[in-house]
């Protein structure tokens, strides 16, 4: 009886640990970076493979000097999922999200200028024109395409993809 105790003892701790050190995976993140040429205007395209069907988000980053960059996602059955542009004008960035509408309750779907914010020492914080777009638990798995197409465009990008959403 008492080995009979001790061997359930020993499964439950194990079961635990599996359980916990399961949960305990950090997020893992994939970067792609590049640049954008005037002189080069033919379409970028970066495929993203994700297997996880839990949700997961991409953070989108334009430093550009001129023209503009008009980027979709496309998932794994060649639907659109985001689509959006950034764009120079006037010594500033402006970005806007076109696909979809209601995305965040449509606060990214108006043109608007992208500014790096001030901590509270004056340190200046970088923000991504497009920090955190959300595919929700249950999207799938697969290849996902992004396509960057430059117009008259200048400057540089930086995609980071992650493996899942953070924990709530």
């Amino acid at each position: 009886m008492k080995n009979k105790k001790l061997r359930y003892l020993v499964l439950l701790a194990f079961l635990i640990l599996t359980l916990v050190s399961c949960s305990n995976n950090p997020i893992k993140h994939t970067t792609y970076e590049g640049s954008f040429s005037k002189l080069k205007a033919e379409t970028i395209a970066v495929d993203i493979e994700t297997k996880s069907s839990q949700g997961f988000y991409a953070s989108l980053d334009f430093n550009l000097t001129e023209g503009q960059v008009d980027w979709e996602i496309i998932n794994p059955e060649n639907e659109s999922v985001f689509k959006g542009y950034v764009v120079y004008e006037d010594g500033k960035i402006y970005r806007e999200l076109t696909y979809p509408l209601d995305y965040l309750g449509g606060t990214l779907n108006l043109k608007e200028e992208v500014k790096d914010e001030t901590d509270k020492n004056g340190n200046i914080i970088h923000i991504p024109n497009f920090n955190y777009l959300q595919f929700e638990a249950g999207s799938q798995t697969g290849v996902y395409k992004l396509n960057l197409q430059p117009i008259n465009a200048d400057g540089s990008y930086e995609i980071i993809w992650s493996n899942k959403l953070p924990r709530k």
